[in-house]
Parts: structure tokens; C-alpha cells; sequence
């Protein structure tokens, strides 16, 4: 699929009535279950792979993730760079003009002091880790998503 298409599973609107409808949740356990596709990210790989024709994709404005996008209606903070953990991140400032509002303000303030150094080189281990296993997982074999559906249809709903 189009990378500019691909589904993050971070930011979702789900039609849960037509997911029950179908199955969903059955079907996606069995593909779980039964062939262990390498993946660095297999909650969004299958939603991907099951759902592809199915999906209607919203304005890149309402998942940011990146610098770029002027006017976000929702900043996803994924992986590493969360405002609550770092002083300097992509987007921080909206965090922080609305997290005053809420009644974790104290302890998300609390939380980025203590994060700290120990913190900071836990999440740069987890980084090399993750570049590390998206290295293998490109260069592995095995089955493949577009191998299963050619040959029994099962991957899709």
C-alpha cells in the first residue's frame, strides 16, 4: 500500500458497529494467531492489511506528527518525543498551552524534571532497538501479508 496511505493506530476514528458486524476482532486474532508476520508494528500492520480497501482516510491535519502542518486540529506525539517527557519538542507548545486545564499540570511538570538524563538514554535505547529490529524486519523472510491473501483470501475481510 501507499505509504501515504498507511494507517497510523495511533490517532482512529473506528465504525465499531461495522467492525462487530464483520467480525473484526476474530479475524484480526486469527492472522495474529496464525502466521506471525514480521512487523515492528503489528496492531497497525493488520488494521492496514484487513482493512485496506475499507478505509476512509481523514485530512493528515487531524494526526500530526511532524513538523509542517500550520494548523493541527490533533498533534500525535508518538514514540519518543512527548512534551510531558522533553523541555524541546515538535508541537510542545500546544501541549503546554492546554495542560494548565487539566488537574495533571503538577505532576506532568513533575514528570519531565524526573525524567531526566536516565530517562533520556532509555529512550535512545529503545530507538536504536527499534531501527535495529525495522532493519531486520525488512530484510526477513517468511510469509508475507500479500502472500496469505493471494493464496487463501484470508487477509481481508
Amino acid at each position: 500500500m501507499p505509504a501515504n496511505e498507511y494507517v497510523n493506530s495511533g490517532v482512529l476514528v473506528l465504525n465499531l458497529k461495522a467492525m462487530r458486524a464483520a467480525q473484526f476482532s476474530a479475524h484480526f486474532l486469527t492472522l495474529l494467531n496464525t502466521y506471525h508476520f514480521p512487523s515492528i508494528a503489528p496492531d497497525q500492520d493488520y488494521i492496514n492489511a484487513i482493512t485496506n480497501d475499507q478505509l476512509v482516510l481523514l485530512p493528515s491535519r487531524w494526526n500530526v506528527q511532524a513538523p509542517g502542518e500550520t494548523a493541527p486540529n490533533l498533534v500525535h506525539y508518538n514514540l519518543f518525543n512527548k512534551p510531558w517527557h522533553y523541555a524541546k519538542v515538535d508541537y510542545g507548545e500546544n501541549f503546554w498551552h492546554y495542560a494548565p486545564a487539566t488537574p495533571y499540570f503538577d505532576r506532568l511538570k513533575a514528570g519531565q524534571v524526573a525524567f531526566g538524563e536516565a530517562g533520556r538514554a532509555h529512550d535512545e535505547d529503545r530507538m536504536q532497538k527499534l531501527v535495529g529490529k525495522a532493519e531486520s524486519t525488512t530484510k526477513a523472510g517468511g510469509v508475507t501479508f500479500a502472500q496469505v491473501q493471494q493464496s487463501t483470501g484470508q487477509v481481508r475481510l
